[in-house]
This record gives C-alpha cells, structure tokens and sequence, in this order.
C-alpha cells in the first residue's frame, strides 16, 4: 500500500519521493492519520476503507475552494487515490501549537474575510460531501430557510428514521425549522462546515483550518458550531466581529443550526447523543 502511495505522490510532485519515515499519529475507528516523510517532504496522509475513498476526494476539494479564499493558512493537499484495501489523502503536514489572545483575534477575523471571499447567489454546492462520515446534501436552492429546513434537518431525521430512531414528525419539525427561519435570507457564505476547536490550530501564530464540510450558507452557521462543544476563546469572537456583527435574532438561530450538528452525532454515534439532541429539542420547540 505504502508503496503505491509513494508513487501516486511522486506523479503529483513529479519527482521521485521515497518514503525514509513513517509515523502514525492518530487512529480511531474511523481514520488513521500517518505522518510520511522523505529527504525534502513531510506530509499527513489520512486513511478510509477503500470504499470511503470518496469521502477524501471531497474533502481535498473543499480544502482547494477554501485555500482560494487566501483569507486563512489552510494545509495544501497534494494528492488523493486508492491504494490496495484504502483511500488515501496526502496534504500538507503543519506542526500546531496553542494560540495567544492575538492570535486567535486573527484567526476569527480572517474566518469572517473568508466567508466574505466568494460571491454565490444561492444556498448549496455544486456536489454532494460528507458531514461526520454521513453523506450532506448540497443541491443548490434559493430560499435559505428551505434549504436548511430540508437538506439539513429533514435528512438527518429521514436517516434517523431509517435506523428505528423517531424523535418527532420529520414533517412537523422540518415546517418549524422553515418558520423560525422564514424571515432570514441571508447572503451565501462560504462556509467550513464543521467548525470546532478539533478543525483548527495554530503554526507560528497563524490560524490553520482544516477537515471542512463546505458549502455556502448562513456564515452564522460556522460561529454557532463554534460553540457547541463548548465556546472558543473570546478574543476570536471579537476578531470576527471587527469584521461583521451578526444581525439580530442570532441566539435564536444558533439553537436553529446546532440542531444539525447534533442529529448528525446522533446518527453517526448513536444513543449516547439521543439525550443532548431531546434537551436541544425542547428549547427549540419552546421558542
């Protein structure tokens, strides 16, 4: 495998590449994640069953369309394929460390310059890719609170459904989700699509964004996510908002869209989220 690897980088650099070190950094039951090198080329290469490999072309276009942006340092893939049992993707390895209070000021201004970065007239993306290793619909719409309402919601509690899990009438919650949000249009932003303190990092003090779901959307999307799991540090909400303020009715919309996040917990980890997605549940329907 690693031989093909090797060489499947070498076509993309166009230049042999040997590999004289290989390191694993992360494995979990879903991606191992290697550190490779040879004499001139240190790169981090995830790794899928060779029937995901999809899922790592995908990601290697969304990581190309945020690079574009030139609004925040995102590590530079270099190659995707298929090599025996697996799907591979090769990028850019960049050793991270913590951020200061400026820092991380920076970082959330540069996320508001990248969602400011590309003019779109529509809510979508041009293909579908994967959130949390579940397929994300994308086709493209017009209307904000129809797009999220069904691509967004209405998906995950249809694939919720077809695993025995029934939380409310997909129906019933997918017209609520549409009314809490019937009076917000917003422009289409490029977004991360999964926006926790997992994707990000810093490399001699510049933000790095990494393991994105694009699509455009809300920009409110990204800082909602931002604070699921518990908020990032202060000074990136005041870097962002030295860039733009959200308009009012945003608390409320948070609750809207982490609801996303959390139904995709659910359906990709099972039980242990079914309580956290019923809470979440709850404040919704009490607004």
């Amino acid at each position: 495998m690693w031989h093909s690897i090797a060489n499947q980088i070498a076509d993309t650099l166009q230049r042999p590449f040997v590999i004289r070190h290989r390191e694993s950094l992360i494995q979990d039951d879903e991606c191992r994640r290697m550190l490779i090198e040879d004499e001139e080329l240190s790169l981090f290469v995830k790794l899928l069953p060779r029937h995901e490999a999809e899922q790592l072309a995908l990601e290697m276009r969304g990581l190309q369309s945020l690079a574009q942006s030139r609004a925040v340092r995102i590590p530079h893939p270099y190659c995707c394929g298929v090599a025996g049992d697996h799907g591979f993707l090769a990028m850019e390895f960049i050793p991270m460390g913590t951020g200061t209070d400026a820092h991380w000021f920076a970082l959330g201004s540069a996320l508001a310059k990248l969602h400011d970065s590309q003019e779109q007239a529509m809510y979508g993306w041009d293909e579908d890719n994967f959130f949390l290793h579940t397929q994300q619909p994308n086709q493209w719409q017009r209307s904000w609170p129809q797009f999220f309402a069904e691509q967004r919601i209405g998906w995950q509690l249809q694939l919720l459904a077809e695993k025995g899990i029934h939380l409310m009438s997909i129906e019933e919650l997918v017209e609520t989700v549409r009314r809490l949000l019937a009076n917000h249009q917003p422009k289409p932003s490029l977004l991360h699509g999964n926006l926790w303190c997992g994707n990000l990092g810093f490399a001699s003090g510049a933000g790095v964004l990494f393991d994105p779901a694009c699509y455009f959307g809300d920009r409110e999307v990204d800082l909602a996510m931002s604070e699921l799991f518990g908020s990032l540090p202060e000074p990136f909400y005041q870097g962002y908002a030295s860039q733009w303020q959200p308009p009012g009715g945003h608390e409320f919309r948070k609750l809207v869209y982490n609801l996303y996040p959390l139904l995709a917990h659910l359906n990709r980890y099972g039980e242990a989220y079914r309580r956290p997605v019923e809470h979440h549940l709850h404040q919704l329907l009490a607004l």
